[in-house]
């Protein structure tokens, strides 16, 4: 019984070792910035799984989880025109930074009647630049803190 956990431990951290090593690393703050603004026309063009195809090399998150954030958020878009109206535009409202460790962008996508707020945080480790996070929501009203 003991062999078989331990096998079945070791061939789970063999998975998430080569899932991990397959990791892609930004190498600048700029180059950050440009997968950021690529994945804002995506979303606001509701291109929601090319969105989440140039995401997914940069970013360590289990499969299961980008698949469920894609069609949550597909699901949701197909209501965001009848409840905030016609698309209007995309603004950076921030850009925050934690020196040589973290960056966050903060972008809204405007609609006629309300807006929604799209987060991208990036992490820089050894070997470069990771996405750490990627949320949206309709709470843009909290960036006037």
């Amino acid at each position: 019984m003991n062999i078989q956990r331990t096998l079945l431990t070791l061939a789970a951290c063999l998975l998430f070792g080569f899932a991990h090593a397959q990791l892609k690393h930004l190498k600048s703050a700029d180059d950050t910035k440009a997968l950021t603004l690529k994945a804002v026309v995506y979303f606001k063009d509701a291109k929601i799984p090319e969105l989440i195809n140039i995401l997914k090399p940069y970013w360590p998150l289990p499969q299961e989880e980008m698949d469920g954030m894609e069609e949550k958020t597909i699901d949701l878009l197909n209501l965001i025109e009848e409840r905030y109206g016609k698309y209007q535009s995309y603004v950076k409202v921030k850009e925050e930074t934690i020196i040589e460790t973290g960056i966050r962008e903060t972008y809204l996508v405007k609609y006629e009647f309300h807006a929604l707020r799209l987060e991208f945080t990036y992490y820089k480790n050894n070997s470069g630049w990771i996405l750490n996070g990627f949320s949206w929501d309709d709470k843009y009203a909290e960036e006037f803190k």
